[in-house]
């Protein structure tokens, strides 16, 4: 997905109000956030995730604006190893929303996974190379996260030498893999080749949950559908 230089441009100031006022969202933060580049957005949500394990846990700033310790939230080092163990599989959940422009921080990484077993096999695969471990559901094991787990198509809450890692076959909103992965965004970022799922799968996604945690992110993924259609 390429950025949108210039995005402002097309809006006057009065529409501009009037989409910040409809939807609650800073729509001057995102049409910044849309002028960038997916990488440069991603480093971003790294950096803010980053920001809030610091303020959670009272850690003093490191030098580098990001934090070094092992299981720090790296979503691009997870996508990585997906990416080279040719696991099929789209982008969803706060990341997904981030590098499509939203500026609502997620300390997460959640896929969607295609369930046929050539590639049960090979996110399993991935998933021993990060060393991920279930945390906070008793029906999967809590070592090694192995394939028969993947195939009950269970929500895997997982932790990995690079953050938490959410593993989902059939979230809700979607009506199978092929088509969250048909209608997904294909993105490069520093050499690694992802689908991101669309803003309209994303908004599908959050509807259906009903989480009041998610009304807010919701609303600016609909502030950036409707900054996307004038750009």
């Amino acid at each position: 997905m390429m950025s949108m230089p210039n995005s402002s441009q097309n809006f006057s100031d009065d529409e501009l109000r009037r989409v910040q006022a409809e939807t609650g969202v800073d729509v001057y933060a995102l049409l910044d956030l849309l002028q960038r580049t997916p990488a440069e957005r991603l480093r971003i949500a790294m950096a803010n995730a980053s920001n809030l394990d610091r303020l959670r846990t009272g850690t003093a700033d490191d030098t580098e604006g990001m934090t070094s310790t092992p299981g720090a939230f790296d979503p691009l080092a997870i996508l990585e190893v997906l990416s080279r163990r040719k696991v099929q599989f789209v982008v969803i959940g706060g990341v997904a929303a981030y590098l499509l422009g939203s500026h609502s921080p997620s300390s997460n990484l959640d896929i969607c996974f295609a369930s046929d077993p050539v590639n049960v096999r090979q996110l399993a695969l991935a998933l021993g190379e990060l060393h991920a471990r279930a945390t906070g559901f008793p029906s999967v094991e809590a070592e090694v996260v192995s394939e028969d787990a993947l195939r009950r198509g269970d929500f895997l809450n997982l932790r990995t030498d690079h953050g938490v890692l959410h593993c989902l076959s059939n979230p809700e909103g979607t009506e199978d893999f092929a088509r969250l992965r048909d209608q997904a965004e294909c993105m490069e970022i520093d050499g690694v080749e992802i689908f991101v799922a669309s803003l309209a799968d994303l908004i599908r996604m959050k509807e259906a949950t009903k989480r009041v945690r998610d009304r807010y992110l919701l609303e600016t993924l609909r502030a950036i559908q409707r900054l996307r259609r004038r750009a």
